[in-house]
């Protein structure tokens, strides 16, 4: 927890070497749409997965180093789960979605650093043709950091987030460990 204090505090602090002009600066809404994946992988165990997953968040930059946004992050496409498709006798699919809020520490300038701490609902989800979907749901503390470029009207943006464990919905003594690599663009409106 004190690193993620010290990253926050460390993007905030940084604002007078990043910046270039801060009477830019105008506090409003904004959203950006991301392209991503997500990485998620058994605690106890080999098995992983991988997804192509796609979202964005809306919110509200306050000043110009504070935000607070809603997030929402889904995977495109289930992943072929080989061991549940050996029990089931077909094929079985696996999903990863992640929706909650941040809030968000920025440097100001063209170029800048970012870092968010918040609460997100992270869902793994089954899904097999014959059988009701299963999926496991857990809510927790999520936090990420990222770097971005202020063009014209639009940023765009790196970003790792790391979002909270979630119970396997079939084997309630395993858990799945997830993060997410996106690239994003926004506009402030």
């Amino acid at each position: 927890m004190r690193n993620i204090v010290f990253v926050i505090l460390a993007t905030a602090l940084a604002q007078p070497v990043l910046a270039e002009n801060s009477s830019s600066f105008s506090a409003g809404w904004y959203g950006d749409i991301h392209l991503g994946q997500t990485g998620t992988s058994l605690k106890q165990g080999e098995q992983s997965f991988d997804f192509l997953s796609i979202g964005g968040s809306y919110g509200y930059q306050y000043n110009e180093y504070f935000a607070a946004e809603f997030f929402g992050s889904f995977a495109t496409d289930g992943e072929h789960d080989d061991i549940m498709s050996a029990i089931l006798g077909q094929e079985a699919k696996v999903k990863f979605d992640a929706i909650g809020a941040y809030l968000v520490g920025k440097t100001h300038g063209k170029y800048y650093l970012k870092a968010r701490v918040g609460l997100i609902n992270s869902r793994f989800t089954y899904s097999a043709g014959g059988f009701e979907d299963e999926t496991g749901s857990d809510t927790g503390f999520s936090y990420g950091f990222g770097a971005g470029v202020s063009l014209e009207k639009v940023n765009i943006e790196l970003n790792y987030l790391q979002f909270p464990d979630v119970d396997d919905p079939l084997f309630n003594s395993t858990s799945y460990e997830s993060d997410q690599l996106t690239i994003s663009i926004g506009t402030q409106f």
